[in-house]
C-alpha cells in the first residue's frame, strides 16, 4: 500500500501542474485501473476503521434528482493533499469532514433502507439487476413463512391419518402409530433427505448451466413460474390429498434451490465496487427480514380475526393464498422487468462437457484450497457440520411445537415472529463481540450457545404447559441466529483473498449443501427406531460441537488465517508475480537473479515475486 500511495503521489506531482485541475484529474483517475487497483483492499463488518470511504456506486441518488453523491476516497484524498503545498489546510478538512459524513451515514443498514426506498426515486442507483435481487429475495423469504404454516398443516394431518389426533394424554406422550411405514414425525426430514441427496448430485451441472450457457434467466424465470404453481396447488390441500402434496415438496423445494443458485448467480456482477456490494448485501437482508415478519403479522392477525386460528389447514390455506400474491406481483416484476439477460459467464474447459464442468470446477477449487489456504480447508469442514445441522434443527422444532406442545397455527406464527425479532440482537452481539475479542472467538461463543441451547430446549420442551419456555427458546433461537450468521460469513470473508470471491464463495455454498442429507437421515432413522424427539433433538448439537472443535483445533489462529490471504495478495500481484507448483525448480524461471525481489512460500507452492518484464515460466 505504501509503494502504491508513493507511485500515486508521483503520478500527481508529474501530471497536474494547474492545481485548480485537482479534483477533475482526481475523479478521472479514480475511473482507471490503477487507482481501483489501489481501492480493492477487502473490507469487513468487524473491522469499520479499514473500510474504504468509496461511494461511487451508492444505493441510491441521495438529491434524488440526478447522479449519486459522492465524496472522495481515501485515495483521491491523498492525491489531492500530494498535488501542491498550495492546497489550503481548510480545503484538507473539508475534505475529511466529507468523508467522515459519509462514513456517519453508512452507519446503519436500516437507515439507508428506508432513505433510498423512501425518499429515493432510484433504488440502488437505477440498477435494475439489483432492484430485481431485492424484489426475489423479498419473495424467497415471503415463500419460507408460507411454508412454515404448510409443513405445520401437513404434520397435523399425517397425524390424524395415523389417528394421531387425540394421543396427546401426558407430558411425554408421542405418537408412535405410522402411516405409509413411518411415524408422522419422520415424514418431513425423510423429504428433506431426499431433497438434499438430490441437490448435492445435481448442484454442480446447475451451476455449470447457468456458468457455461445464456440462459441464466430463463432458469430463473422457469423456476419462478414452477414455484407460483406449487404454490397455487398447495392452496388445495386437504385431508384427503395430504401425502401427494408431502411428495410434491419434494420437487418444490428442489426448485426452490435451483431457483436460489440462478439468482445469486447475479450478485457478483451487480456492482464492480466491493464495498457497494456489502451495501447491497446487508440491504437484501433488510428487505428479507421486513418481508417476513410483514407477512408473519398479517397472517397471525387475520386468523385471529377470522377465527380459523386453530385451524392448521384454513391457516395454511390463507398463507398460501398470500404466498401466490406475493410471488405473482415481486417475481413477475423481478423476473420479467428487471433482470437482464446475461452471456456466457465462461466457455466449457477443454475436455469438459457440460455435465462434468461442474464437478471438475469442485475439485480444481478444492485442491486450490488445500495447497494454498489450510485455513479455508478446516473452515470448511466447521461450514459443512454446522449448516447440515441447521435447517433439521428448524424442522425438528416445528415438529415438536406442533407435535408434543400442541401449538396452534396462531402460536407457531408468533414464535416465529419471535425468532425474527431476536436476530437484531443477535447480530448486535456479533459485532461487538468480534471488535472485543476476533471474529473467530465470537464465532466460538456463537457455537457454545447452540449447543447449550439445544440441549437445554431437550431437557425443557416436554409438554403444553412449558409453552413459555418454548418462547424462551425462540429468543434463544433468533439471537443464535442473528449472531452466528454474520460472524461466519464475516470470517470467512476475511479469509478469501482478493479476485477470488466468485470461485471462493462457490465452494461455500457448496459446503453448506454437500453433508445436508445426513443429519435428516440420521434423525428419521432414530425416530423410527422408538427414539425420543427430544433425545433426536439434542443429537442435533453434536454436529455444532463438530465444528466447534474443527474451529477451534484446525482453524489457525485469527491472525494467522487472515494472513494466509493478505500473503497471496502480496505474492500474486497480478502486475509482477507468477505461480511456481510444488516441484517446480527456481532454475524453471526464466529470469536472472537480480530481477527477483521476494520469495515466499504458501502451502505447498512457491511464488517468486519478479519484474514485470520476465514473466515468462516454463511449462
Amino acid at each position: 500500500d505504501v509503494e502504491r500511495t508513493r507511485t500515486k503521489k508521483e503520478f500527481v506531482n508529474n501530471n497536474m501542474p494547474d492545481t485548480t485541475d485537482i479534483q477533475q484529474i482526481a475523479i478521472s483517475s479514480h475511473m482507471t485501473n490503477t487507482t481501483t487497483t489501489t481501492n480493492s483492499r477487502k473490507t469487513s463488518l468487524f473491522r469499520p476503521e479499514e473500510e474504504s470511504s468509496s461511494n461511487n456506486d451508492s444505493l441510491c441518488a441521495p438529491n434524488c434528482d440526478g447522479e449519486p453523491k459522492r465524496g472522495r476516497t481515501a485515495t483521491e484524498t491523498t492525491m489531492v493533499s500530494a498535488a501542491s503545498d498550495d492546497v489550503s489546510t481548510a480545503n484538507v478538512v473539508a475534505l475529511t469532514a466529507v468523508e467522515e459524513e459519509d462514513d456517519n451515514e453508512e452507519s446503519s443498514t436500516i437507515h439507508r433502507f428506508f432513505f433510498h426506498f423512501i425518499r429515493c426515486s432510484s433504488p440502488y442507483n437505477g440498477n435494475s439487476d439489483a432492484k430485481g435481487f431485492a424484489l426475489d429475495t423479498s419473495t424467497r423469504g415471503v415463500i419460507s413463512v408460507g411454508g412454515l404454516f404448510l409443513i405445520t398443516a401437513l404434520l397435523r394431518l399425517a397425524e390424524d391419518a395415523a389417528g394421531c389426533d387425540t394421543f396427546l394424554v401426558s407430558n411425554t406422550d408421542e405418537c408412535t402409530n405410522e402411516i405409509y411405514g413411518m411415524r408422522p414425525s419422520s415424514l418431513i426430514t425423510a423429504v428433506q433427505v431426499a431433497v438434499a441427496v438430490l441437490s448435492s448430485l445435481c448442484m454442480p451441472i446447475i451451476g455449470a448451466i447457468i456458468d457455461h450457457t445464456q440462459y441464466r434467466r430463463l432458469i430463473g424465470r422457469l423456476t419462478a413460474l414452477l414455484l407460483l404453481g406449487f404454490n397455487i396447488a398447495f392452496v388445495f390441500l386437504n385431508a384427503n390429498n395430504w401425502f401427494a402434496f408431502l411428495l410434491l415438496l419434494i420437487p418444490f423445494l428442489f426448485t426452490f434451490s435451483v431457483h436460489s443458485t440462478a439468482t445469486f448467480a447475479y450478485f457478483p456482477e451487480l456492482t464492480n465496487n466491493e464495498q457497494t456490494l456489502y451495501k447491497y448485501s446487508a440491504s437484501f437482508t433488510v428487505i428479507q427480514f421486513l418481508s417476513m415478519l410483514f407477512v408473519l403479522a398479517i397472517v397471525v392477525s387475520s386468523i385471529n380475526v377470522i377465527g380459523i386460528q386453530n385451524d392448521v389447514v384454513a391457516t395454511a390455506h390463507f398463507s398460501q393464498l398470500i404466498v401466490v400474491a406475493w410471488s405473482t406481483i415481486f417475481f413477475g416484476v423481478a423476473w420479467f422487468l428487471y433482470f437482464s439477460p446475461k452471456p456466457t459467464f465462461a466457455d466449457i474447459p477443454p475436455g469438459s462437457t457440460l455435465v462434468t464442468a461442474g464437478f471438475r470446477k469442485l475439485l480444481n477449487t478444492l485442491g486450490k484450497i488445500q495447497n494454498y489456504f489450510p485455513a479455508i480447508q478446516w473452515y470448511l469442514v466447521m461450514i459443512a457440520c454446522v449448516n447440515a445441522a441447521l435447517p433439521t434443527v428448524t424442522t425438528v422444532v416445528v415438529t415438536v411445537m406442533a407435535g408434543i406442545m400442541n401449538f396452534t397455527p396462531s402460536e407457531v406464527g408468533i414464535a416465529t415472529m419471535i425468532v425474527l425479532l431476536s436476530t437484531i440482537p443477535g447480530s448486535w452481539i456479533a459485532v461487538q463481540m468480534a471488535r472485543l475479542v476476533n471474529p473467530k472467538r465470537s464465532l466460538q461463543l456463537s457455537l457454545l450457545l447452540w449447543i447449550i441451547s439445544i440441549n437445554s430446549a431437550a431437557l425443557i420442551l416436554r409438554g403444553p404447559e412449558h409453552k413459555t419456555a418454548a418462547y424462551l427458546f425462540a429468543v434463544l433461537l433468533g439471537i443464535n441466529t442473528g449472531w452466528f450468521d454474520p460472524s461466519e460469513r464475516g470470517f470467512y470473508v476475511l479469509m478469501i483473498p482478493k479476485n477470488q470471491d466468485a470461485e471462493l464463495m462457490g465452494i461455500y455454498l457448496s459446503s453448506c449443501q454437500i453433508i445436508g442429507w445426513l443429519p435428516p437421515l440420521i434423525f428419521t432413522v432414530m425416530n423410527q427406531a422408538g427414539i425420543s424427539l427430544l433425545v433426536n433433538l439434542a443429537t442435533l448439537s453434536l454436529y455444532f460441537l463438530l465444528g466447534l472443535l474443527s474451529l477451534s483445533f484446525l482453524v489457525p489462529s485469527y491472525e494467522e488465517s487472515v494472513n494466509q490471504a493478505r500473503v497471496y495478495e502480496r505474492a500474486l500481484d497480478e502486475s509482477n508475480a507468477v505461480e511456481i507448483f510444488d516441484g517446480t525448480t527456481i532454475e524453471d524461471v526464466n529470469r536472472t537473479d537480480e530481477h527477483v525481489e521476494e520469495f515466499v512460500s504458501i502451502g505447498n507452492i512457491h511464488v517468486v515475486d519478479i519484474t514485470p518484464t520476465t514473466r515468462n515460466v516454463s511449462e
